[in-house]
């Protein structure tokens, strides 16, 4: 779980590392929030991350933010058919 103040920013890093391994790195990513968090911005973070800054939200609110990512071999640069996704609990306090 992640806490954020409603007045604050915060920027928190998705870290696909243990998925993406040898050569593969982001094709492409998808940023989801569910609850009145907003994306205020989001982009790579070296070959293996996502990095996404959040804003405003309701005090006292569970939220979540979700990053889907497409990989992409390196090597051969050619793009995975996988697609893996990590979801983050952030509270609102």
């Amino acid at each position: 779980m992640i806490t954020k103040a409603s007045t604050e920013r915060l920027d928190y890093i998705f870290d696909f590392s243990s998925q993406l391994v040898g050569d593969d790195g982001i094709e492409s990513y998808e940023v989801m929030a569910q609850g009145s968090v907003v994306i205020a911005h989001s982009n790579l973070s070296g070959t293996t991350g996502v990095k996404v800054w959040l804003q405003g939200g309701t005090p006292s609110e569970a939220c979540y933010v979700t990053v889907s990512v497409t990989g992409k071999n390196s090597t051969s640069d050619t793009i995975d058919d996988r697609v893996f996704s990590l979801k983050k609990f952030i509270r609102i306090v």
